[in-house]
């Protein structure tokens, strides 16, 4: 799973189980709680912003993990507790587009969504996702979203065992890649502003 290391510095609460963790982090390991622990093990990434995205803070850390997870499933909070033009919305659209532009598996959901874990849990094992890039907005824009996402990816891990024995690759990508049906559009929400969801 990736960046559950945010998940537990943003909700600030102790994990119930222990969950795998990996992906990017920027140098210095620098998140907006101050500094990421070293016992997760995270690769820093050799700059802060990636060239494509050079006004969204932390963007290459983002990239590296939409590009290097099988699928990327985007927790938002509801509309109400949300920070309306943060920077933070920036690096969520971010994740977005990068998803797209891998060519990922892409699930936006609601934090509140009762279903939520079972939904998720269901589309990572009808897509036979192995490491799930969990992303979402910060804890500073919307209140209580950590808590609600480390139940959430719990909840996911205990439905589905997603670390399993990966199936044999046919040329660049996996059969249910190539047939995930991406949707025309993201979702309209001030972290989604009528971004098409297509290759750029």
């Amino acid at each position: 799973m990736a960046r559950p290391a945010w998940i537990r510095r943003r909700s600030g609460r102790p994990w119930r189980r222990a969950l795998p963790s990996a992906g990017g982090a920027p140098p210095g390991r620098v998140c907006e709680g101050g500094a990421i622990p070293p016992e997760f093990p995270l690769t820093e990434t050799h700059r802060e912003r990636s060239e494509r995205a050079p006004d969204v803070p932390r963007s290459l850390r983002t990239e590296w993990n939409a590009r290097d997870s099988d699928g990327t499933c985007i927790i938002l909070a509801s509309p109400r507790k949300r920070t309306k033009n943060h920077p933070a919305c920036a690096g969520t659209r971010w994740t977005a587009v990068c998803a797209v532009r891998f060519e990922k598996p892409l699930m936006t959901i609601g934090a509140d969504d009762r279903d939520a874990a079972a939904r998720i849990a269901d589309w990572v094992e009808r897509l036979n996702i192995l490491t799930l890039n969990a992303a979402g907005p910060s804890e500073k824009t919307s209140p209580g979203i950590g808590g609600k996402t480390l139940d959430i990816v719990t909840d996911v891990i205990s439905i589905v065992r997603i670390e399993k024995k990966r199936p044999k690759k046919t040329g660049a990508r996996t059969k249910n890649r190539r047939l995930f049906p991406f949707p025309r559009r993201l979702p309209m929400s001030p972290c989604f502003p009528n971004h098409s969801n297509t290759p750029g």
